[in-house]
């Protein structure tokens, strides 16, 4: 479970991460069984009220492991009002709690689409936000996701646009966009496959240099 561990270790041990992507997450360890379908992955995590399971999950569960000694890295939670799979509920929590203690912790919550977005345009748009935050966080001018899907509709190009950004044709190729900075010009180049699995829970460790 790519967010939960993320999260774990950008709570636990905030000063291995540089920046984290937390993307549609279970979060809450306590009460996962009581959201959605969470009842379902009682077998997999752990009954939360059965007791000594309990202290268990208690140890890593990120919401209730927020540090108010150490300061987290920069981390974007990001997570779908319509997801009927984790509930949106774990991220938004998550985040409020963690910028109540003072965090750089940051939320998007995408209203079009649910667990994972169903469209590729929503995921196009969403890598775009998640390219952008890593390129203001860790001072990269580039960087490229792969997308599960089919290829972005370019009649969808000029119209699709987030706060401050243009998503445009790239010369790469009919599977990449490049988002570009209205103001300054700067451009972060976006790509997609065809069956390669998208990183939605994604941890960076970067050179000093970057740091």
């Amino acid at each position: 479970n790519g967010c939960l561990t993320v999260a774990s270790v950008a709570t636990k041990w905030p000063e291995l991460l540089d920046a984290a992507l937390i993307g549609y997450p279970v979060l809450d360890m306590l009460r996962y069984h009581l959201l959605h379908v969470g009842k379902y992955w009682v077998p997999e995590y752990g009954d939360p009220e059965d007791p000594r399971m309990r202290g268990i999950l208690l140890r890593y569960s990120p919401y209730h492991n927020i540090p108010v000694d150490r300061r987290m890295p920069p981390t974007l939670v990001f997570t779908g009002f319509n997801d009927d799979r984790v509930h949106p509920a774990h991220a938004i929590k998550f985040a409020v709690r963690a910028r109540e203690l003072g965090h750089p912790v940051y939320l998007r919550v995408e209203t079009r689409s649910g667990h994972s977005g169903a469209r590729t345009d929503v995921k196009a748009l969403e890598y775009a936000y998640l390219a952008a935050f890593l390129e203001k966080v860790l001072a990269y001018p580039l960087l490229t996701f792969a997308l599960k899907g089919g290829g972005f509709p370019q009649s969808k190009w000029p119209s699709v646009l987030f706060p401050g950004f243009h998503l445009v044709p790239s010369r790469a190729g009919p599977r990449h966009v490049t988002a570009q900075n209205v103001a300054s010009g700067a451009s972060l180049g976006i790509s997609w496959c065809a069956g390669a699995p998208p990183p939605w829970h994604l941890a960076f460790r970067v050179a000093s240099s970057h740091s």
